[in-house]
């Protein structure tokens, strides 16, 4: 399996559940339970893991289906940029300002 997930570096996460899922289709957990897929990414990701799908609040049947957890943590991993940040870090830069990159 892949090495744990490191929650420090969420913008890691696509790369990760990349190989995850190619690690599950190696071992043929594909055809397997969906409780056991559920407990193997739990697993694999490492202790933390438990505790940040608590905070998601499925409910008992969701939790135990892949689908509905892996799509809980993409959401919850899912690195979005604030375009004004990203503006505003970018038009601070050493140089002059280009009115027409605003």
């Amino acid at each position: 399996p892949p090495s744990g997930f490191d929650f420090k570096k969420p913008e890691q996460w696509p790369g990760w559940f990349r190989r995850f899922e190619r690690f599950m289709n190696a071992a043929d957990l594909n055809d397997q339970s969906e409780q056991k897929k559920v407990d193997t990414l739990l697993y694999v990701m490492g202790e933390k893991a438990e505790d940040l799908l608590t905070s998601f609040h499925l409910s008992a049947q969701d939790a135990g289906k892949y689908k509905k957890v892996s799509e809980a943590f993409q959401s919850h991993f899912d690195v979005t940029q604030n375009v004004i940040y990203e503006r505003t870090i970018f038009n601070r830069r050493n140089g002059p300002v280009r009115p027409y990159l605003l």
